[in-house]
């Protein structure tokens, strides 16, 4: 006995057995129309290439599959159009006289008033009852207008109260602003003044500033005391200078800056002079340049220095050191661009 073929849609349990009225399509094979179909079916276990996987025509709008580009559209989770209601025009019914005996003089003037009232038409629902002895009147314009009046009142004290918190948060936002600005030295707000670019960095003006390209170690007037000239005598260089030790994080962002040192300090010396370590967590990774040989400084924390592989003898890198030294002299270029 053949294996009933099931409708492949969540939720549906029609199949050739226990509904044989419907008629019951394969998926299509065209790429196009087949990704239309698993996205609109929304079956994760899905079998698109097996030849039991059928759609019954209940899915389909009028009951059956148009064409072969027709899509299904009618599933379990979709929303049924709501039919909407339609408004029929009803004469109102003839008043009649209940009452067989012969009316009284009062009675007589309240038909005859009645009776001279103008005609009048009323719309009503299908299927709504409607008496025409006691009929029953709703404004439902009146009705809107209320819930709508309502309804704009509250938006407006909501809208009023959010203004208030965005007023008080544009104001807390220029105040940390404010004190970020204060707090943050720039050497631009000084461009102006000789006397204050001479003070924070040695040279003469703003624009003798600007001509340093290497700022960890820059050329400075000669010392007359021998002592201090040698002690100020880069061999880098070649000529007195004074260095500073710079670092920037990943992103490029300066994270540390430290004090000025004499030219002929060594890098490992200002590493340990500066208080780059106190700051250092363990799990810190440190790229430096070859002259940083600082691998037991930064152990003692906990961090790790990463540096360029050296030749030690012999005549060129493996494949695995060249890829590495390739690695850090693209990403100490960052360090470079943030001296300049």
């Amino acid at each position: 006995m053949p294996k009933p073929v099931n409708c492949c849609v969540p939720g549906c349990f029609n199949n050739f057995r226990n509904s044989t009225g419907l008629q019951y399509y394969r998926i299509p094979k065209d790429s196009r129309l087949r990704t239309e179909y698993v996205r609109l079916i929304r079956n994760k276990t899905l079998k698109l290439n097996s030849d039991n996987t059928r759609i019954c025509s209940e899915h389909f709008e009028g009951g059956r599959k148009m064409n072969p580009d027709n899509l299904p559209s009618i599933f379990p989770w979709t929303k049924a159009k709501e039919s909407r209601r339609q408004l029929i025009r009803k004469e109102p019914l003839q008043r009649q006289n209940l009452q067989q005996s012969e009316p009284s003089a009062m009675e007589m003037e309240t038909t005859t008033t009645n009776i001279n009232e103008e005609p009048f038409t009323v719309f009503v629902d299908e299927g709504t009852q409607c008496s025409a002895q006691q009929p029953s009147f709703v404004d439902q314009g009146t009705q809107t207008e209320a819930f709508d009046f309502i309804d704009i009142k509250q938006h407006e004290s909501t809208i009023l109260e959010l203004n208030h918190t965005i007023e008080r948060l544009t104001k807390e936002v220029n105040q940390l602003n404010h004190q970020l600005k204060e707090f943050r030295f720039d050497i631009d707000n000084f461009k102006d003044s000789a006397s204050d670019i001479s003070f924070y960095t040695g040279f003469s003006d703003y624009e003798t500033l600007m001509l340093c390209i290497d700022c960890t170690e820059f050329e400075m007037g000669r010392p007359s005391s021998l002592d201090n000239q040698s002690a100020c005598y880069s061999q880098y260089k070649s000529r007195t200078t004074m260095k500073a030790l710079i670092g920037i994080t990943a992103s490029g962002v300066t994270a540390f800056a430290s004090e000025l040192y004499p030219g002929s300090i060594s890098d490992k010396e200002i590493v340990k002079r500066s208080g780059l370590l106190e700051i250092l967590q363990p799990g810190d990774e440190i790229m430096a340049d070859k002259g940083f040989l600082i691998k037991d400084e930064l152990a003692s924390v906990g961090a790790t220095l990463v540096l360029p592989k050296f030749l030690q003898g012999k005549k060129q890198f493996n494949k695995e050191e060249a890829a590495h030294n390739k690695k850090v002299a693209s990403l100490r270029v960052h360090v470079e661009r943030c001296m300049e």
